[in-house]
């Protein structure tokens, strides 16, 4: 009889272990899979790329871009970043005090974006986190 319940117990046991990794992939009760908080630091990444005759007109406005932005109130750090291997791609970094700070610059990315819109060879990839801390 004890030999019949082995394999039994052992479908068990291995379905008991794919639990433990499917709930690690699962978001937290109350996480932040609703709305942005209002308060708090808010850190966009924004990625983008443009065609090769683009790049350097890209790059230049966005360092005006990036020198407007961080006199705007609630900035708090501002970076564009051009990747050295390859040009055309590009990101920036930005940290805002709050939800309301980066729905003030709002206006600012829909026209750096439309003025940009001719020259993308992919659009605007906006990644938007609320609720972190520094991790190191």
């Amino acid at each position: 009889m004890a030999l019949r319940l082995w394999p039994v117990l052992s479908i068990v046991l291995a379905a008991a272990a794919m639990i433990g990794p499917a709930r690690a992939q699962m978001p937290a009760p109350g996480s932040a899979t609703g709305p942005m908080p209002n308060t708090g630091p808010v850190y966009i990444i924004t990625y983008f790329e443009v065609g090769d005759a683009a790049t350097k007109p890209t790059a230049d406005a966005l360092r005006q871009f990036a020198a407007a932005a961080r006199k705007e109130d609630g900035n708090t750090g501002f970076v564009a970043l051009e990747e050295i291997a390859r040009p055309a791609r590009f990101a920036t970094v930005e940290v805002w005090r709050d939800k309301p700070a980066l729905e003030a610059h709002g206006a600012a990315v829909a026209a750096l974006r439309d003025k940009l819109q001719p020259s993308f060879a992919s659009p605007f990839d906006i990644r938007t986190n609320a609720g972190l801390s520094v991790a190191g």
